[in-house]
This record gives structure tokens, sequence and C-alpha cells, in this order.
């Protein structure tokens, strides 16, 4: 454990002292990885059938001919 904890002080005192452009060059892929993972745009990141769920239309009322007003549709 002590052998890890000086080994990850070392890296971050070389992180510490790269320049700032290329600190911004890590981050940004960092971030561009985080956002693909997310949105499963990488190959292997597709989603199981079984999490999708159908989504059905809800059906349309049906067509009575007749001109409903603000209390027939209290009533129903």
């Amino acid at each position: 454990m002590t052998e890890l904890l000086k080994a990850t002080a070392a890296l971050a005192d070389s992180l510490g002292k790269i320049g700032p452009t290329l600190t911004s060059l890590i981050g940004a892929i960092l971030f561009a990885t985080i956002a693909a993972l997310a949105t499963h745009a990488l190959p292997g990141t597709d989603l199981k059938p079984a999490l999708m769920t159908k989504i059905s239309p809800t059906p349309a009322p049906a067509n009575t001919g007749k001109i409903t007003t603000p209390a027939d549709n209290a009533q129903q």
C-alpha cells in the first residue's frame, strides 16, 4: 500500500509539472471518453434488449361527431 501511495504521489507531482496545454489535452480526451461512454457511442456499450422498453402510443379518442364542451369534459 505504501508503494502505491508513493507511485501516486510521483504521478501527481509529474502531472503538476507539465504545461497547461498538455493538461487541457488530457482533460479533453478524458471528457470525450466519459461522454462517449455515457451516450453509448463506443463499440460494446450497446444497451441490452431487456433494458429497452416499448412505448405504446395512447389511442386517440373515438370520433363521435359530437362537439365536446368544457362541461362534457368535466363530467368525464
